[in-house]
């Protein structure tokens, strides 16, 4: 895993949220962002147990930007 732990007496600095917040930002479900974090995708660093801190700028690199939605399927062409 990428991630390293926070020690005590360290406080997460103003570049890391919190997976509900990161979640909030890109559009993703908190399930999504702790995938992403687990396989390395999104860079991040484990709180202590189950808590997150996500790296903003390596969330944005991965953020919705590039993601499309699904248009409406095109027309088949009618036999005559």
């Amino acid at each position: 895993m990428v991630a390293t732990t926070l020690s005590k007496g360290e406080s997460m600095s103003p570049e890391y949220i919190s997976i509900r917040q990161a979640a909030d930002q890109a559009g993703f479900s908190e399930q999504w962002i702790r995938k992403l974090l687990a396989s390395g995708r999104v860079k991040g660093f484990k709180l202590g147990g189950y808590a997150w801190a996500v790296n903003v700028r390596s969330l944005t690199t991965y953020g919705p930007k590039g993601r499309r939605k699904p248009g409406p399927r095109p027309r088949k062409p009618l036999d005559k």
